[in-house]
């Protein structure tokens, strides 16, 4: 199970706020990262999640320069 490396509770927390279209891309993202690398990703992805109370309210990703 690859996303142990990120904690149960980190788990929970993106498996709370994220729908379907979140979940398909990662998903897709820990079939094509190493396990603690994709670890740290969903750790971070938490973080950035943890203050937003929709998904329709998260600031995007990438910006433009």
């Amino acid at each position: 199970y690859r996303g142990r490396w990120a904690g149960k509770s980190n788990l929970e927390l993106v498996s709370r706020k994220c729908n379907l279209g979140d979940w398909f891309l990662i998903y897709h993202l820990g079939r094509n990262m190493e396990p603690i690398v994709y670890g740290e990703f969903l750790k971070e992805f938490a973080k950035e999640l943890e203050g937003s109370a929709s998904t329709l309210e998260r600031k995007p990703m990438l910006t433009g320069s």
